[in-house]
């Protein structure tokens, strides 16, 4: 798990961890930027975000540019991102049950990790610097 939080929160969820016995499954590893980061993402299997309100959400976008299948609560961001579930896995707000089930039907189906993974990557190109910067001339009507 990356990113930061109350040391309360960090103290429940490693409470949580410990009496599932998934300790050797979940690392915290706090703040990340830059190569660490990057190093994060290309060694893992798949992006969960378990956020209940995003607009749009860039951390999304960048575990998708490096081809990380994504299981994410909907949210309006995660849900444009996401094209409505086209390419990733939409959760409904705090359905925590569907939402392990969904983690747990990728990281045993290799296939359909696979496909999530293709899918992200080809998604994350309509994001590129290139096509946004000609869409805002497009749109601002400006050449």
């Amino acid at each position: 798990m990356a990113g930061t939080g109350s040391p309360q929160d960090e103290t429940k969820f490693q409470n949580m961890i410990i009496s599932k016995g998934i300790t050797n499954q979940i690392k915290f590893v706090g703040l990340l930027k830059g190569k660490e980061l990057l190093n994060h993402y290309l060694n893992s299997s798949l992006f969960i975000s378990t956020s209940r309100t995003e607009a749009f959400s860039l951390v999304i976008l960048e575990a998708m540019s490096v081809g990380l299948p994504v299981v994410a609560f909907s949210t309006s961001g995660s849900r444009e991102l996401l094209s409505e579930g086209k390419y990733g896995i939409l959760v409904d707000q705090l359905d925590i049950e569907s939402f392990a089930t969904k983690i747990n039907l990728l990281l045993h189906n290799k296939a359909l990790l696979k496909h999530y993974q293709e899918l992200s990557l080809e998604r994350s190109q309509a994001f590129n610097a290139k096509k946004v910067m000609k869409q805002w001339i497009d749109l601002l009507g400006a050449d």
